[in-house]
């Protein structure tokens, strides 16, 4: 539990005090969510708002705390971590990050009626630990469910087989181009996101030393004319895979996002 954050505020003239719901708590309201003209700016934990990555914002609960959200409108749900305070507006109860709105299916209407279910406090999902950490792209390609157990191991790929691939892919079914889509990594675990480009190479190189196995980089991106700095473990087929290689490398308040 992040003290620091559980102080009460006020905002507007309203006073707000943090509480700590029981696991297992759930809370209806409406949900509301925030991106790009947010995107890189800071949240209220210090960290940098990143639209791509699975967090909210809630006026009173922890930071950090594992939420789940399910849309009651169309029975998806998601799993976010509170990193935000907010949404100051009477009728709303959180605020998601674009892509967990996303994920829910409230993009387009902007608002859904929503359940909140309090999952895990500062640890990452409890459920998730039965999971082993993802194959790597250089481990043998048996260990991807999505592919045929009698193909062994990746070979390198000529040019001319790059580009009959692609030509037989056009042809095949909307399923068949799904699957083919899913046998590639499609999510990242960020480990830090920073204005301060010396900070991001110490964590490069602290990670790349810490997770030699692993594809540990840095991306650049500008931000309003400002660049931002993301120190990032890539190669991830599934946001279960992601938080199973958080917990079990003990990374608290890494974030999953889409690669």
């Amino acid at each position: 539990m992040y003290h620091s954050t559980m102080k009460p505020y006020c905002v507007k003239g309203v006073r707000y005090e943090p509480i700590v719901p029981n696991i297992g708590d759930t809370f209806k309201g409406v949900a509301s969510w925030y991106g790009p003209n947010f995107h890189g700016g800071k949240t209220s934990n210090g960290e940098y708002y990143d639209m791509t990555a699975l967090t909210a914002a809630h006026k009173t609960l922890p930071m950090n705390t594992q939420v789940k959200v399910t849309n009651l409108d169309n029975g998806r749900s998601t799993i976010v971590r509170i990193n935000d305070r907010g949404p100051f507006v009477s009728n709303r109860i959180i605020d998601l990050s674009y892509e967990a709105a996303k994920e829910i299916g409230m993009i387009k209407k902007g608002t859904a009626n929503v359940k909140l279910e309090i999952v895990d406090y500062d640890t990452m999902v409890d459920r998730y630990k039965k999971y082993k950490p993802f194959p790597l792209a250089t481990d043998k390609i048996e260990k991807i469910k999505t592919l045929p157990k009698s193909t062994q191991k990746i070979e390198p790929l000529t040019k001319t087989e790059i580009t009959n691939t692609t030509i037989t892919n056009t042809q095949k079914s909307p399923q068949k181009r799904a699957n083919l889509k899913s046998a590639f990594p499609q999510y990242e675990v960020q480990l830090l996101s920073s204005k301060k480009e010396q900070k991001a190479k110490l964590y490069l190189q602290k990670y790349a030393t810490m997770l030699k196995t692993h594809n540990v980089h840095m991306k650049k991106s500008n931000i309003n004319g400002q660049y931002l700095y993301e120190v990032v473990v890539g190669g991830f087929h599934s946001k279960k895979q992601a938080y199973a290689f958080i917990i079990n490398n003990g990374l608290k308040g890494a974030l999953v996002k889409k690669d």
